[in-house]
């Protein structure tokens, strides 16, 4: 038998992500998969280099590490727990971080939870859900 199959969940604290983990916890206890949990912050400490003092003040990027945490363990606390779930925190542009772990993980699908902002607003607000759908190698799931 191959890898088993791996499924892509970013959460952002929404109920939509939160809907889009139970039905990723639906597949993969049906087919064996995996489980894949992903919080993707625009900015922490993450962001700077290496060897050089933060640009941003730990009051500053201390909430988002702790808001990702508390994001990541709510989602994961609706998975059951015989489902074999991996969480990951990322940091930059969210579609982009969604696409890259899910080539990086050879991810079969993502299941990403869709705000139902309609054609207008989703381009005049951006999509993760639409730019997700567009360019993945993968199959998308969008929950609502």
């Amino acid at each position: 038998m191959g890898e088993p199959l791996r499924i892509l969940v970013p959460v952002d604290g929404s109920d939509c992500a939160l809907r889009a983990v139970d039905m990723a916890a639906v597949l993969a206890e049906a087919m064996g998969g995996i489980i894949d949990l992903l919080y993707v912050a625009y900015f922490d400490s993450d962001t700077d280099l290496e060897d050089e003092v933060s640009w941003l003040p730990d009051i500053a990027t201390k909430p988002y590490r702790l808001e990702g945490e508390e994001i990541l363990a709510k989602a994961r606390n609706r998975v059951p727990s015989q489902v074999p779930t991996e969480t990951h925190r990322r940091t930059g542009k969210p579609s982009e971080a969604i696409l890259e772990l899910a080539k990086e993980l050879q991810v079969a699908i993502i299941a990403v939870g869709g705000r139902g902002l309609g054609v207008v607003s989703g381009f005049f607000l951006g999509s993760v859900s639409q730019a997700v759908m567009e360019e993945a190698e993968c199959s998308v799931l969008v929950v609502k």
